[in-house]
């Protein structure tokens, strides 16, 4: 599929052409999008991101923990170029680490990660849209019938297409593992700018 700026004013349309993201950026800058943006993966659906590459049992670390408004946690595992064929298996084993982790533990990862921030006022900006207005003696807590990481939900983004790992994650949803797998393709025209195209292949839509 082709892209192009439209500039209506002058008659033109200018092709961006679709070019590898390691060319201009690295893994860690799209990192660094996501964590600022992580509602790009869910279709505007808001997620507050509460870790960051934080230490687990296993070899790995992932990339991104977030909580969604149900309080269910989200693992997002990010590759560019063309994607191991473990990334799947490390996104379980993240989401199995997540799993074994109590509420109080939860909250003291968050806490780790967002320092200045309680995670109830996080949560607070993040998905009632209210920010603290400075008072002391108001206390900000948590929705009293949230039940903190009663379920986990993957996000593994990849650039370009793979049918292996599209097969496999179609598969995992079938057993009831609620894996979603982002696509991204980066463009770019001569002058410069920049698009990132965004596709989710496998989630709840396509189930």
């Amino acid at each position: 599929m082709a892209m192009y700026r439209v500039q209506p004013t002058e008659n033109k349309m200018q092709l961006f052409l679709s070019t590898r993201f390691g060319d201009y950026y690295h893994e860690q800058d799209l990192e660094n999008w996501l964590e600022q943006n992580p509602q790009i993966l869910t279709d505007g659906e808001p997620l507050l991101v509460i870790s960051r590459q934080p230490a687990t049992p296993f070899s790995g670390v992932p990339d991104l923990i977030g909580l969604d408004e149900d309080g269910n946690t989200v693992v997002i595992e990010l590759k560019r170029g063309r994607p191991p064929r473990d990334v799947l298996a490390q996104a379980l084993e993240y989401a199995a680490w997540l799993a074994s982790l109590s509420s109080d533990e939860i909250e003291r990862l968050a806490s780790s990660y967002l320092q200045t921030n309680t995670l109830a006022e996080a949560w607070q900006e993040t998905f009632a849209g209210e920010v603290g207005d400075g008072v002391e003696d108001t206390a900000v807590s948590l929705p009293i019938n949230l039940q903190l990481n009663s379920h986990q939900r993957i996000f593994v983004v990849v650039e370009g297409n793979d049918d292996r790992i599209t097969a496999v994650a179609r598969y995992l949803r079938t057993l009831g593992v609620d894996i979603n797998l982002i696509e991204f393709r980066y463009y770019r025209i001569k002058s410069g700018e920049e698009m990132l195209d965004v596709e989710l292949v496998v989630g709840p839509e396509q189930d």
